[in-house]
């Protein structure tokens, strides 16, 4: 009788490890997930705190005056404004040209149809 029931018990035993072991693995790749998703929610936090500071200076005045100065070219009343010219572009100031330049009228560009068109039919001129 004590052998029916240990051959009983045998299985119902490995049952219970697998399933306890099951759960444990389980439980650790759960807690690995966590402590994944914390370090990713941390490392948004700090972005989210740059970009929080970044918007407060570019609401400040003296960045959106930097802003109005540098890439709008304001200037405010009573500044002189100063356009500096490299000297790879020339003088600032140029001579008129002595003889006047023929300028000839820029060519407008063919419709890709007619590209199309001359490329699949081309003319036996």
């Amino acid at each position: 009788m004590a052998h029916i029931v240990l051959l009983l018990s045998i299985p119902i035993l490995a049952y219970l490890a697998l399933a306890v072991g099951s759960k444990a693995l389980e439980l650790y790749r759960l807690q690995e997930r966590s402590a994944e998703i914390r370090q990713e929610i941390r490392q948004l936090q700090d972005k989210n705190e740059g970009l929080q500071r970044q918007i407060a200076y570019l609401r400040s005045d003296p960045s959106v005056e930097g802003i109005a100065r540098q890439q709008l070219g304001l200037v405010r009343p009573g500044d002189t404004a100063v356009t500096l010219v490299s000297p790879s572009q020339g003088s600032a100031i140029e001579s008129p040209p002595s003889s006047p330049v023929p300028v000839e009228p820029a060519s407008t560009p063919r419709p890709n149809w007619q590209k199309w068109r001359d490329y699949f039919f081309p003319s036996r001129e």
